[in-house]
């Protein structure tokens, strides 16, 4: 599963609504401040995992700031069905 940001300027205000500043946050749900900021940035989409731990620092549901959505890194062969052969 990828989560990607749904508005920057709406999670730099949560995270200043909530009293900290971008590093100040990084700091308090234990992930680096480059990589926060890259997120903020969408220069990288969070794990599940670090964007709950994003969601629950600033007490609001990981489906408030993030979409997430699903990657089917699948290699399967898509066949045409046998003549004579009907579904």
């Amino acid at each position: 599963m990828k989560m990607s940001l749904i508005d920057s300027e709406s999670l730099r205000f949560l995270i200043a609504n909530n009293g900290f500043s971008v590093r100040g946050f990084a700091n308090y749900i234990k992930i680096s401040n480059a990589y926060l900021s890259d997120i903020i940035n969408q220069k990288k989409e969070p794990s599940a995992s670090i964007a709950g731990r994003i969601a629950n620092g600033l007490n609001v549901s990981v489906d408030d700031i993030f979409f997430a959505y699903y990657v089917n890194k699948s290699k399967t062969k898509v066949t045409e069905p046998k003549k004579g052969v009907t579904a």
